[in-house]
Parts: structure tokens; C-alpha cells; sequence
């Protein structure tokens, strides 16, 4: 019994023996095992985090030669590659002694243990690769690093701007980014509409409207926050140039429906386009080379063009409107250098005659609009022959012939179909005066100017609504707007700046 128990003991005391020798390394790497012959990453074995952190433990490698012995002062360098390469310059990992950002590649040597600790920083991009460590003729390691996205940091939600229906829904897309514009995948976030009234978020990224009016779809992804635009239009149909071409378009308020129609007849500048009330056309007038003449347009597969009134020297026709019923159009007419009057004709483009005041030297009377009783037609007057150029709305008797101030200044009135009153520009605000000349007020404004030069006001058919246009007219840089007669709201619409429309008509 007594041989067994002195073995016993032996193996004991072994075992003490070689845990003390084991804790005598001490220091932060005192729970590292030692490697074999060669160069080793000890700790960790594989890296996982997000783009920019540190690693969770320190980076402790070790070098020993082919006895086993630890070497100090071994000269190593850890350095870290990807497993692609990348069009940016990023590395994969930094490494320091002390902390910080630290470097790549390091060149170090080990202390007296043959082991060198150091901290580890992962890049600031998305990637995966290699860390590793090179010690020369004593040998080589390496472990595998896979860098992930980041917290969220940047949210985009699109489309950036929409114009929809009452009614209608739609889905939005949603990017989401973490600081260093890497995607991150799987987050969704919460969407919230402004004006709740208008539309409301439904399911995921769905939005479904229930009201007229802008609002804005905000996203947010924990406090990261994005917004778009909603408007949300009536019903109705529109026809409107591009000033800068010799392009027409027909669309839905919502952009359905959208046609583009270029004609190698219309010319250069064209203006005032109208359409005939219960009929596929629109009259407008458009400079030839004589001149400014009237026509027609029809708006069907024919893209028939009859001219109405060919113009004669100092004698264009412009800005022509029908009445309401179609029967007749009224015009400005040039009679003399810088001098126009107010004509009309019928639809077919006869009878036509004289029904305002006579034009003096330099005054030009012009943009008339007619109520729509077809008894009364407020136009523009500048009296520059009397030297103050001073444009001011008047108001023509049809019957009698009498014209009257209304004792409001501006361009482009536009008679409401269903109401005593008359929507006009004046500098950088559409304004509303009653036919009578009292209530004048500005009805709305906008963070970009109305173009008084193209920008003619046109109404709904149920006068709840008028289009404008807005922009700078020397870049051609131009929208549509809606705005609504009852509260002044002005809502863009965001398909039309593509072509930079300008001059729309509401069909009737």
C-alpha cells in the first residue's frame, strides 16, 4: 500500500508544480496558455464588432523558438489586410500600446515573456479580412476579422417629393446608414405624418391619403429622422408649356396620365394657353415670323393647329381666353408700336371686332379675363403714354362699354368661374380683388417668386383651386403650384419640373 500512495503524491505535487508555473506569468496574461514553437496570436482567436470599435479584449501575441523558449526582443509586425480590395483606403484594423487610434501596420517587439499586448480598433468601414502577424524566420499567424455596420446615422427616405390623389396610397423606400455611409439592413423605421388629417402612415411603409393639402411623411430610426413631401391634389386635368421649348403637356394633377407633345409649328415663345371650355382644344397665341398670331390646337391623336388670326404688320393678337361658354374669345390686340386694345372674336375665329377703349400712343390694354356671365371682362392697363407705366386692373361694361379702375395693380387676372371675384399677381404674391374692386388681399406667397412674365393664373371649374407658376424666368428654372382658394395654401407640383412647365390651363 505504501509504493501506491508515494506515486499518489508525486502526481499531486506535479500538478501543483505546473499551476504555479502557469501563474507566474502574471499580468493581463495570466490566463494565456502557451503556444508552441513559432509565432502565435494568442488572444483573441477570431474578431467580430462594429465599424470603429475597440476590440472587447486586448490583442496579445507571443513568439517562441523551435525549443520552446519564449524570445524577447523579437522583432514582429501586425498588420491587417481585407479579403477584397476596396475602392477607399481604409484599414482594417489599428493597433496601439496605449489606446487610441493607433496604427497600420505595427512594428514592435516582445517583452522578456516573448509576448507583446496591444490594443486592437477595428476600421470604420463594413469588410472582413485578416489580422496578422509576421515574425519572420520565427514564424507567422493570423486571425479572421469581420467588421459590421454600424449604429444607424443617416436615414433617406423617397420618393423626395409626391403629389397623389385623395384617396390614394403609396409606399415609400427607406435607406438606412450607419456614420461611415455603410447600409445596414433589416430596420425599418417608424413612419409619422404631419398633418393627420391629410394622410396617415398605415402599415410598414405604407402612407394612404384621405384630405387635400401638403404635408410631410417624417421617418425615424431611433433619433435619426428623415422627411418627405406629400401633396395631396384634387381631381382635374391640366395643359401647360415649357417656355424654353416647343414642348406641350397634358397630365392628371397626381402626374398620371402624363403625355408630352412637341409640334414643329408652334414657335418661339409661346403664351396664354386656355382651354375651350366642352372641347379637345386650346387656343394660345404664338409668335411667327410675322409676328404674334391666335390658334387653335387640337389636342387628340390629329394635333390639328388652325390659326384664327394671322397677324398683320403692328397688329399681333395675344393673350387670348374664352368666355365660359365657349362662344366667344377675347384678345389684346396690337394696333401700333407698344399699343394694344381689347378684341374678341368667336371660336371659329370670325367676327371679330373691337369691345374695349381705344388705344392711345403707348398704352397697352391687354390680358383681359371675362365673368362668368360673359357681361364683364377685367383687363391690364399701362398707361405708358402718360409716363407713370403703371399697370392696373380695369373692369369693361360689355354692354355699355365702359371701363372702370378696379384700384388694384398687377398682371395675369384670372375671373373666378363661380364667384364675383378676380385672382391676380402683383411682385411676389397672388392677390384677390371682387369684381367690384373692394376685398382686395393678398391671397398667397411662396418661397419662390410667381413669374409675372409667364406665369398666368388659371382656375379650377369648381373656382376651389387655381394654378400658378412659379420660378426665375431668365434660368427657366420652373414649377406648377396649386393653390387653394380657401385657406391660401400653395402645393407644388413636383413632376412638372422636369420639363420646367409653366402657363397651365385647367381643362373644363
Amino acid at each position: 500500500m505504501a509504493p501506491v500512495k508515494r506515486s499518489l503524491l508525486g502526481r499531486v505535487q506535479l500538478l501543483v508544480a505546473m499551476l504555479l508555473a502557469a501563474s507566474s506569468c502574471g499580468g493581463d496574461t495570466g490566463s494565456i496558455t502557451k503556444a508552441g514553437p513559432g509565432a502565435h496570436i494568442l488572444t483573441p482567436r477570431a474578431l467580430e464588432d462594429t465599424i470603429g470599435a475597440f476590440a472587447p479584449s486586448r490583442l496579445t501575441v507571443e513568439v517562441r523558438d523551435e525549443s520552446g523558449a519564449p524570445v524577447a526582443a523579437a522583432k514582429l509586425t501586425l498588420d491587417s489586410h481585407p479579403d477584397v480590395s476596396t475602392p477607399y483606403y481604409a484599414p482594417l484594423a489599428q493597433f496601439s500600446l496605449l489606446g487610441g487610434t493607433g496604427v497600420s501596420p505595427l512594428a514592435e517587439v516582445t517583452d522578456a515573456r516573448g509576448q507583446l499586448t496591444v490594443n486592437a480598433r477595428l476600421g470604420d468601414r463594413v469588410s472582413s479580412g485578416w489580422i496578422t502577424l509576421d515574425a519572420g524566420t520565427l514564424g507567422r499567424d493570423s486571425i479572421h476579422v469581420t467588421i459590421r455596420a454600424g449604429a444607424p446615422a443617416a436615414l433617406t427616405l423617397g420618393p423626395r417629393d409626391t403629389a397623389l390623389a385623395v384617396g390614394a396610397s403609396y409606399m415609400l423606400s427607406a435607406t438606412v446608414r450607419d456614420r461611415s455611409g455603410d447600409l445596414i439592413g433589416g430596420i425599418s423605421p417608424t413612419l409619422t405624418v404631419r398633418r393627420a388629417q391629410v394622410a396617415a402612415a398605415t402599415s410598414g411603409l405604407n402612407v394612404r391619403t384621405s384630405s387635400t393639402g401638403g404635408t410631410f411623411v417624417v421617418g425615424a430610426v431611433g433619433t435619426v429622422i428623415d422627411s418627405v413631401a406629400l401633396e395631396v391634389v384634387p381631381t382635374g386635368t391640366l395643359i401647360a408649356f415649357s417656355p424654353g421649348s416647343s414642348a406641350i403637356a397634358t397630365f392628371d394633377l397626381d402626374g398620371s396620365n402624363y403625355q408630352r407633345v412637341l409640334h414643329p409649328s408652334f414657335g418661339y415663345n409661346n403664351y396664354a394657353p386656355r382651354w375651350l371650355p366642352q372641347r379637345n382644344e386650346i387656343v394660345f397665341h404664338s409668335r411667327s415670323l410675322a409676328g404674334l398670331e391666335v390658334g387653335l390646337f387640337t389636342m387628340d391623336a390629329s394635333n390639328q393647329l388652325t390659326v384664327l388670326y394671322a397677324p398683320t404688320t403692328e397688329a399681333d393678337g395675344m393673350y387670348p381666353q374664352p368666355t365660359r361658354d365657349g362662344a366667344w374669345i377675347y384678345y389684346a390686340q396690337r394696333v401700333g408700336w407698344q399699343s394694344a386694345e381689347i378684341w374678341r372674336m368667336s371660336a371659329d375665329g370670325s367676327g371679330r371686332m373691337r369691345v374695349g377703349p381705344v388705344a392711345g400712343y403707348y398704352d397697352s390694354y391687354s390680358q383681359p379675363t371675362p365673368s362668368p356671365d360673359g357681361r364683364s371682362v377685367v383687363y391690364t392697363q399701362n398707361d405708358g403714354g402718360l409716363g407713370s407705366g403703371v399697370v392696373r386692373l380695369m373692369r369693361l361694361d360689355i354692354v355699355t362699354g365702359a371701363s372702370s379702375a378696379l384700384g388694384a395693380f398687377g398682371t395675369h387676372p384670372s375671373w373666378s368661374p363661380t364667384a364675383s371675384e378676380i385672382a391676380y399677381l402683383a411682385g411676389n404674391a397672388v392677390r384677390i380683388v371682387q369684381g367690384d374692386g373692394t376685398g382686395d388681399r393678398i391671397l398667397a406667397t411662396y418661397r419662390y417668386p410667381f413669374d409675372e412674365r409667364d406665369g398666368q393664373l388659371d382656375w379650377s371649374p369648381d373656382g376651389q383651386w387655381l394654378v400658378a407658376c412659379t420660378g426665375y424666368q431668365y434660368s427657366g428654372d420652373y414649377r406648377l403650384v396649386l393653390i387653394s382658394r380657401a385657406t391660401g395654401e400653395v402645393m407644388p407640383l413636383p413632376f412638372t419640373y422636369t420639363d420646367k412647365l409653366c402657363e397651365a390651363t385647367w381643362k373644363r
